[in-house]
């Protein structure tokens, strides 16, 4: 808005400044606090001041606001965007990382790169049953591990391996409001497996920390690129990072023919332990305190069907099954099968601090 003036009588030449048109002082105040919120007798106001400073420079006003260039120039950029974004995955259905079977466990964890006689495969080996029975969350957390956070315990029912550094799932964690609510309860992990990947994880590492020498130390260390089984060291001081500890369960799994076309993660190892829970009719409130979990929904999300308990009881209702003379129900089915695959769960039990009488 501007008109051209000389600014006195004088014969300099023109000077062209900035004028504005008279506004209401009250609609002003109303806008900048927000009173009218866009209200259309705002848009109104707006849009006759607009009129009537393009009336006063002798522009068309034949056209809306909505059909000026400027304004077609903002909607042409706003699809741009919405494309961008489509192009990018939004809207897309997001696919679940897959669970395991306890077949397809056995698969990774017999293969040659997942031996304790490496120290790559000794850190995917306890990277393994960091993820599924100490029910650590994701990279991020194994990054921060630390190998003091673990202890070989012996109990009456037997020597495990105790995790006492669980956090709950709290995605705003704070230090300062850290409390026993916070923390889940300490595992004991009975499974030799488990407890030897341990021993032979420990023994390999540096003996003489230069550059750490206080603990706490990261469980998970970079391996040295040349080593013999008989060395002492495998590993040098520096941790993994969490790059290469976010690919962990995908290159376990890479070579396995039988899990391609599977989205196989960090985070699988957790659905699997979830899963399993409920499959062996262990009560949600219990899962989730083992997890971390404070939201049943959140912990509902979890839950898949990897060993086709709920399948077989619904085969066995198509069936006409038949129990004392009367059709078998589904809660009777579906109990009898989730009985018979926690049985088949025996050598793979890891019993919680908190159950242990």
């Amino acid at each position: 808005m501007s008109e051209t003036s000389s600014g006195n009588d004088s014969d300099e030449p023109a000077v062209k400044r900035s004028r504005f048109l008279p506004l209401d002082p009250t609609e002003v105040a109303n806008v900048e606090k927000g009173g009218r919120r866009r209200s259309r007798n705002s848009e109104q106001w707006a849009e006759k001041i607009f009129q009537d400073w393009l009336k006063a420079e002798g522009k068309d006003v034949s056209l809306s606001v909505a059909d000026r260039s400027e304004s077609e120039d903002v909607v042409a950029a706003g699809n741009e965007a919405v494309e961008r974004s489509v192009r990018a995955g939004l809207g897309r259905e997001v696919k679940k990382s897959s669970v395991l079977s306890l077949e397809e466990e056995k698969l990774i964890l017999d293969q040659k790169i997942c031996q304790i006689d490496t120290p790559t495969g000794l850190n995917y080996r306890m990277g393994f049953f960091c993820l599924r029975n100490f029910l650590i969350r994701g990279q991020k957390e194994l990054r921060n591990v630390n190998i003091e956070d673990f202890q070989i315990v012996n109990l009456p029912i037997g020597q495990a391996l105790r995790f006492t550094q669980g956090h709950n799932k709290n995605y705003r964690f704070s230090l300062a409001r850290a409390g026993i609510e916070q923390h889940r309860p300490a595992v004991d992990c009975h499974l030799p497996d488990i407890i030897s990947t341990f021993k032979q994880l420990e023994s390999k590492r540096p003996k003489v920390w230069k550059k750490l020498k206080e603990p706490p130390h990261p469980l998970f260390l970079t391996p040295r690129q040349s080593f013999l089984v008989d060395d002492d060291v495998w590993f040098k001081e520096g941790p993994v990072g969490e790059n290469t500890l976010a690919k962990y369960s995908a290159r376990m799994t890479a070579n396995l023919p039988t899990l391609q076309g599977k989205i196989i993660s960090n985070k699988s190892l957790r659905s699997t332990a979830i899963s399993r829970m409920a499959e062996a009719l262990v009560p949600q409130q219990d899962g989730m305190r083992q997890t971390g979990h404070k939201d049943e929904k959140s912990y509902a999300k979890y839950i898949q069907n990897p060993s086709g308990v709920k399948d077989r009881a619904a085969q066995r209702i198509i069936s006409g099954e038949v129990e004392n003379g009367q059709l078998l129900t589904y809660e009777a089915a579906l109990r009898d099968e989730q009985l018979c695959f926690a049985r088949l769960q025996v050598n793979s039990a890891c019993y919680f601090l908190s159950e242990v009488p």
